[in-house]
């Protein structure tokens, strides 16, 4: 199966970007400013298209703007946003770019990526499954940040 058998893709729009909107505008790796009308609506992933980042892989739930720089993905039918995404990320899409002074992502590239088809409840076990050990690791790296800090504080005190 191909990746635009389930997945639908679409490049961002220009605007001119302010700091007092109320809706975020994304550019290829992040938040750049913001702006008062959404583009989309609806939870997507976002993938860098052009530059050294071209490939990296954002999601969004909310509104939101999304600069011309950037790929739009959203889902066909019974697929599971979250599940595109730990997909998108777990794809090396960077090493796929074409140029070598401007590299660029196309979606006629993404559309031709295999990808092995799974089922809604699949799906939605692979997102709880990724989630609960990604919630596990940062519950983690809490604790042992918690323990330096004591660690510091024992230090300073004794």
């Amino acid at each position: 199966m191909l990746l635009k058998d389930i997945c639908s893709f679409k490049n961002g729009k220009g605007i001119k970007v302010t700091d007092n909107g109320l809706v975020p505008v994304y550019g290829s790796t992040g938040i750049i400013g913001s702006t008062d009308t959404p583009l989309i609506s609806s939870p997507s992933c976002l993938i860098a298209r052009v530059g050294a980042n071209c490939g990296y892989v954002q999601f969004v739930k909310t509104p939101c703007w999304v600069t011309d720089n950037t790929i739009i993905c959203s889902t066909k039918n019974s697929i599971d946003i979250k599940y595109i995404y730990y997909l998108l990320q777990s794809i090396d899409i960077n090493n796929m770019r074409i140029g070598s002074s401007q590299p660029l992502i196309t979606s006629s590239i993404l559309n031709d990526i295999e990808v092995i088809e799974h089922t809604y409840a699949e799906q939605c076990y692979i997102v709880n499954t990724i989630s609960s050990v990604l919630i596990s690791l940062l519950l983690f790296l809490l604790i042992v940040y918690f323990l330096q800090i004591n660690l510091i504080i024992l230090e300073i005190i004794f």
